[in-house]
C-alpha cells in the first residue's frame, strides 16, 4: 500500500544533453565527459533535521523548508532552459506538496476539500509546470495532478479507495498519470494511468501475480509507455518487473542468479 514517504532512499537523476553538431569526441571535463549537464535530486541531513536539495553536476543547492515545516526531500527533477524545477515534500505538523523553481519555494496547495499532500514527479511542457503525487480526503490518500499550482483529484478505479500518482508526462494538451490504486482491506495494489481526469485505465497483470503499480510514463508518437512491476502479495514469493506499450503488457526477464527487481524510470527514444 502506497503511503506518503518520510525517507528518501534513491536520489532522482536527469542528464541533460544539449543540442550539438558531433563529431565522435567526447571532449573532456564533466562526470560522463563531454558537455553534459547532470541534475539530481534528494536530500541532505545535518543529523537534526533533512533537507531537499538539488545538485547541478555535484554543485548542492539545499532547498528552503516552508513555514512550520521540520524536514522535506526532493522526489523529482525537470529542467527546463536554464530553470531547474524540484518537487517532493515537506513535513510539519502536516504533509505538504512542495515546488522549488531556481530554489524559491512554492508550496502546492491541497486540491478543494483536501488536506495533505505530497508530490512524487515533475514534467515541465512551454510555460506550464506539472506535478504529479497524492493527497488526503477522509483521511485516505488520493491521487492528483497540479498545473501551476492548481490541483486536480484523480477518480478511483472501481472497488478501490485509495491511490497515488508515481509517473507524469505530457503530449499537446493531455497530460497522462501513472500510479497505483488499492484497498487497505486486501492491500492488492493495481497500476493503473489516467489521460487528464478521465476514467482511469487499469493495465494487465503478469502471470502468477496478484498486483502490480506503475511507476514512470512517457508518450512517444502517439503512444503510451508505462513502466512498472508486480508480485503475488500476499505470498511475496513472485516479483515481475514489465512494461505496457498502450496498454500491451512485456513482462521482464531477470538476470541470471536474480530473484527480484524494479523500475522507477524510463526514457521512449
Amino acid at each position: 500500500m502506497k503511503n506518503f514517504k518520510g525517507f528518501i532512499s534513491m536520489a532522482t537523476l536527469l542528464l541533460v544533453l544539449p543540442f550539438c553538431g558531433c563529431n565522435g569526441s567526447n571532449g573532456s571535463g564533466g562526470l560522463f565527459g563531454g558537455n553534459k549537464t547532470v541534475y539530481l535530486a534528494g536530500y541532505v541531513d545535518n543529523a537534526t533535521i533533512d533537507q531537499a536539495a538539488y545538485w547541478v553536476n555535484g554543485v548542492p543547492t539545499v532547498l528552503p523548508l516552508p513555514t512550520g515545516a521540520t524536514s522535506a526531500g526532493g522526489y523529482a527533477i525537470a529542467v527546463s532552459g536554464s530553470d531547474v524545477y524540484a518537487v517532493g515534500y515537506a513535513d510539519g505538523t502536516t504533509y505538504e506538496a512542495t515546488e522549488w523553481e531556481n530554489g524559491t519555494l512554492t508550496a502546492l496547495p491541497p486540491p478543494t476539500g483536501t488536506t495533505e499532500a505530497s508530490a512524487e514527479a515533475v514534467t515541465v511542457s512551454g510555460s506550464n509546470v506539472y506535478v504529479g503525487g497524492g493527497t488526503v480526503s477522509g483521511g485516505n490518500n488520493l491521487a492528483a495532478y497540479w498545473v501551476n499550482s492548481t490541483g486536480t483529484v484523480l477518480p478511483l478505479p472501481t472497488g478501490k479507495t485509495e491511490s497515488y500518482v508515481d509517473g507524469i508526462a505530457v503530449s499537446g494538451s493531455d497530460v497522462y498519470s501513472a500510479g497505483d490504486a488499492y484497498n487497505p482491506t486486501n492491500y492488492l495494489d493495481v497500476a493503473i494511468y489516467w489521460v487528464n481526469a478521465g476514467t482511469p485505465t487499469v493495465l494487465p497483470l503478469p502471470s502468477g501475480t496478484t498486483e502490480g503499480q506503475a511507476e514512470a510514463i512517457t508518450v512517444s508518437d502517439g503512444n503510451v509507455y508505462i513502466a512498472g512491476e508486480a508480485d503475488n502479495y500476499p505470498t511475496d514469493t513472485v516479483y515481475v518487473t514489465a512494461y505496457w506499450v498502450n496498454g500491451v503488457l512485456t513482462p521482464l526477464t531477470l538476470p541470471t542468479g536474480t530473484t527480484y527487481s524494479a523500475i522507477y524510470g524510463m526514457v521512449v527514444q
